[in-house]
Order: C-alpha cells, then sequence, then structure tokens
C-alpha cells in the first residue's frame, strides 16, 4: 500500500517523475497489491514511465480483474472490444462488460447495451437487450444511455407503469 502511494506522489509530481512512478508501482503490484497491477496497466497502456506496451498493458489489466478490480474489469472488455494487445474477440468483450457491470459501473452497461445495438452479439441486432441494458445504464446515471433511453421511448417503448415513461424525462 505504502509503495504504491508513492508512485502516486511521484506521478503527480509530473512527466520527469513517470519513471519512478511506475517503478514503485511494479514493485507493488509484485507484492500483490491489485490497485498498483492495475496502474502498471495503465503506464503500459499510456507510456507513463515505460514504453507503451498494449499486450503487457492487457495482461496487467487481465490479471487485476481476475482479482475483481472493476475499472481493469472495464479496461479489459476494451482491449477485447477494440483488439488492444489481444485479438478482438466481442464474446470476451460482453463477458467482462458484463463482469463490470454487476458492480453497477454505468459506463459498462451502456457499453453491453451498445454491442446488442450494433449487432456485435451473435451477429445480429437485439433491440431488447439493447432496451433493457440502456435502461439500466439510464438508472445508473450514464448520460448516453439516458439519451438513448429518450430515443427508444420516442419510437414507442415503455419502462413500465410504475416508471416516469416520458422521453423529456430521460
Amino acid at each position: 500500500y505504502a509503495t504504491r502511494k508513492m508512485g502516486l506522489s511521484y506521478q503527480n509530481m509530473g512527466y520527469s517523475h513517470y519513471n519512478a512512478a511506475f517503478k514503485c508501482y511494479e514493485h507493488a503490484a509484485l507484492l500483490g497489491d491489485v490497485e498498483a497491477i492495475f496502474r502498471v496497466a495503465e503506464c503500459y497502456a499510456s507510456g507513463m514511465g515505460v514504453n507503451v506496451d498494449n499486450h503487457m498493458a492487457f495482461l496487467y489489466y487481465l490479471k487485476a480483474a481476475d482479482a475483481n478490480h472493476v475499472e481493469a474489469e472495464l479496461a479489459v472488455a476494451k482491449c477485447y472490444e477494440k483488439g488492444l494487445g489481444v485479438t478482438r474477440d466481442l464474446n470476451e468483450a460482453l463477458k467482462w462488460y458484463r463482469q463490470a457491470s454487476k458492480a453497477g459501473n454505468a459506463f459498462a452497461k451502456c457499453a453491453v447495451a451498445q454491442l446488442y445495438e450494433k449487432g456485435k452479439v451473435n451477429g445480429k441486432k437485439d433491440y431488447d437487450q439493447a432496451f433493457y441494458w440502456y435502461l439500466d445504464a439510464a438508472r445508473a446515471g450514464n448520460s448516453d444511455a439516458q439519451y438513448k433511453m429518450g430515443k427508444y421511448i420516442d419510437n414507442g417503448w415503455e419502462t413500465s407503469k410504475y416508471e416516469y415513461n416520458s422521453s423529456k424525462y430521460w
């Protein structure tokens, strides 16, 4: 914990201290600090104190995600969706977005909805599933999902008789 916090201090000191921040994160990660593992991944993804390496970023994200780090779960999903550091696999992306959504991550819920809406799940568009996930994301405060809910309601979809069912609401 202390080593990771020292890394954060170095990071906050600016660009000239990024190498020291990375070394602290890396040391804390070797000691099993899940947040430090995530930060090492972020360093590899952004080039902070180390050369950009999307594959290494993915491996560290995956390690943190396997320890239930929600931001890492989201990052793993994005890597799979975009093919960053790993072969593009939309089914794996969906799996990890769903995992992150279990912790209430509104962005992950919206990402699941978008995959269904765009037909990237099983090769066909599924508006029922998209609507369900957008509604869940909208309730969790995601503004993109709230906008989509307004559009869906304008097109005749209803949320339920107990919920404010107006596109203006969303």
